[in-house]
């Protein structure tokens, strides 16, 4: 684990990045306009990224960085997962009685836990990581999630495809985990569709276009890389839907909005980009 620097204001952040031998273009582009997006509204935060290679993922995208808590991937391994996120969320559970207990120091024993818990917010970042083709990840972020409401940190989910794929205990793992994330942006209608219906609150969702898009690339990085060009793309289309305008609800669904930090920043709570969404 890279040695964690303080700053005023940290986010903990989970892409899908493994390494140099690892590489996943996609998420990793979508990662680093996240990052870029971030770092030019809020130039004085700083970030955690959770990633298999923490000392690549450091190196490469000058962050700190910490390991995922290493759930299995083998489909066969449901109850393995379950008792795994079990395990995690009774030590934070511990955790978090003895930070409220006068003289009773607890320490967690993930260094990925501790980061979060000292951090101001949790940002997932896109990728189409919620499904069942993907359970590792797929608990990786739900535990994250479910960890920052224990915490009482602030999450932000951007960029994602969920499913179409999902048993019934992701499912309902889902729908408890983002629950509390105070805007999940989606890439497909589907994916909109899909999380109403797991009960994430109609102004919460986005649509949005693929956060890879606002990249502003340069030679060696994913974003040129995988576009084959300096030029960024930028989506025109921003706003928000309402619980009562069907209208507008339906229209969002048609047309993506502008993606991650900078449509946050326009929404007028920049929960990816602004300390002040962070205070309780």
């Amino acid at each position: 684990m890279a040695a964690l620097h303080r700053s005023s204001f940290r986010l903990v952040v989970i892409a899908d990045v493994g390494g140099e031998k690892r590489r996943h273009l996609g998420d990793e582009a979508m990662l680093e306009a996240n990052l870029q997006a971030l770092r030019r509204l809020t130039p004085q935060a700083a970030f955690t990224v959770v990633s298999c290679d923490p000392a690549w993922t450091a190196e490469r995208y000058g962050v700190d960085s910490v390991p995922t808590f290493g759930f299995s991937s083998d489909p066969l391994a449901g109850r393995e997962r379950a008792a795994m996120l079990d395990r995690l969320l009774a030590e934070a559970s511990s955790y978090v009685r003895a930070s409220r207990a006068i003289n009773a120091p607890f320490s967690l024993a993930s260094a990925t836990a501790t980061a979060l818990a000292g951090a101001d917010g949790l940002l997932v970042s896109g990728g189409g990581n919620l499904s069942s083709t993907w359970p590792d990840l797929l608990y990786e972020r739900v535990a994250l999630l479910r960890l920052a409401r224990m915490f009482g940190k602030p999450s932000v989910v951007v960029g994602q495809t969920i499913g179409p794929r999902l048993a019934a205990d992701e499912y309902r793992l889902l729908t408890e985990a983002l629950l509390s994330a105070r805007f999940v942006g989606v890439r497909e209608r589907p994916s909109a569709t899909l999380a109403l219906k797991l009960g994430v609150p109609t102004e919460r969702v986005w649509y949005q276009n693929d956060d890879a898009l606002f990249l502003e690339t340069n030679p060696g990085s994913a974003g040129f890389l995988l576009a084959g060009s300096r030029r960024p793309c930028h989506s025109a289309h921003r706003g928000h839907y309402r619980p009562s305008d069907t209208r507008r609800r339906r229209s969002c669904l048609r047309r993506p909005r502008r993606p991650t930090a900078r449509a946050l920043c326009n929404h007028g709570c920049a929960a990816a980009s602004d300390p002040a969404c962070f205070r309780q």
